[in-house]
């Protein structure tokens, strides 16, 4: 094969790989688009003297289409869940219950820390408003959990000893772990479904019908709605497309701006709420102070289990150390009455 020489040969090239890509491969609409941005990323850092039309080249991507129906979990699902949750685990508690109600991305969820958390008091509720990707001009936003999710976190800072204000609440390697650890809970509960790849099937089709974190941003996104929320409020709230004001207008910062998406963000709670339709703030507040009593119960009988074990190694070595010294004793006086008999001529046979 001759090497193209010019850019509207590579055009064509790479037009008529994704033409083969979509009829003779059948690959999804997202798995071909995937394939073009690469190849223009490479093209744009890599070739950075060529220069092509990317706009016709797209045309060959085809028109838009929807190979997975995908859909939120409901509440039911979602508290099951919940329930194959460890004893004694409040990660996954704090997690789930904070993508459900705030509509996070995998990567927010992977860094946000105590500095980003913001205590609101508002309608007869206290939630956290949390700012997503401090420092960042282009994606820093704000977004809102619910009393139940607050609680959560809570729980989980005091439960993991998540003393540092810049150590990420919900550590993992990546946001793929983070992915594959709902997945898990998802099958674990009998919410989702393993997929066995059929014969036959495209690559880029197959997929669980309810995504193991997008899922929770179409609950949140389903709710708010339910609840009458103004669209811009859920669209900066959950950061989607709401053009360059994000880059002019600081919710964080200025108190009067945020109000607006406050009061909208409570209208949704009750909706959001997973566990009940609502834990009045004394119920709450009481149930986390048994939570954290009985954590420090747990806490207070290791440490006593701990103790016991190390007075009773402290005792065998006290009992081991006392017959050691009786047994120099006994030796000693043998020793004594050995030398008083050669002494005295005896003989010892």
């Amino acid at each position: 094969m001759v090497p193209p020489n010019t850019s509207e040969q590579v055009e064509d090239l790479i037009g008529a790989y994704l033409t083969h890509m979509k009829e003779e491969e059948g690959l999804s609409y997202g798995y071909r688009g995937q394939a073009l941005y690469a190849i223009e990323h490479w093209y744009n850092t890599m070739q950075r003297r060529v220069v092509f039309n990317w706009k016709y080249v797209s045309k060959f991507l085809g028109e838009v289409t929807f190979d997975n129906q995908i859909r939120a979990p409901t509440r039911e699902e979602i508290q099951k869940m919940l329930a194959v949750l460890e004893e004694g685990r409040p990660k996954y508690d704090a997690l789930i219950k904070t993508a459900a109600s705030s509509g996070m991305r995998r990567k927010s969820l992977c860094t946000i820390t105590r500095n980003d958390l913001r205590e609101i008091t508002a309608g007869g509720y206290t939630f956290y408003m949390i700012r997503l990707y401090n420092g960042s001009k282009k994606h820093q936003h704000i977004c809102f959990v619910t009393p139940e999710a607050k609680a959560a976190i809570d729980l989980h800072i005091v439960a993991n000893h998540i003393d540092s204000m810049n150590e990420p609440i919900f550590k993992f390697a990546n946001p793929k772990n983070l992915s594959n650890a709902l997945r898990d809970l998802q099958l674990r509960s009998g919410v989702g479904q393993e997929h066995i790849k059929k014969e036959g099937e495209k690559r880029g089709q197959a997929r669980n019908e309810i995504p193991s974190v997008h899922g929770f941003k179409k609950f949140c996104l389903e709710a708010m709605t339910l609840a009458g929320v103004n669209i811009e409020a859920q669209k900066v709230m959950t950061d989607q497309a709401i053009g360059v004001r994000k880059h002019y207008v600081d919710y964080w910062n200025s108190p009067a701006l945020a109000q607006k998406l406050i009061e909208e963000y409570v209208k949704a709670i009750p909706n959001l709420t997973i566990m009940s339709q609502i834990i009045a703030e004394d119920d709450r507040d009481k149930e986390i102070a048994m939570l954290k009593e009985q954590l420090e119960a747990s806490l207070a009988a290791r440490e006593r289990e701990v103790a016991e074990n190390k007075a009773a190694r402290e005792r065998i070595e006290a009992a081991f150390e006392k017959s050691k010294r009786e047994r120099e004793k006994i030796m000693a006086t043998h020793e004594k009455i050995l030398a008083a008999l050669e002494k005295s001529g005896v003989k010892i046979e």
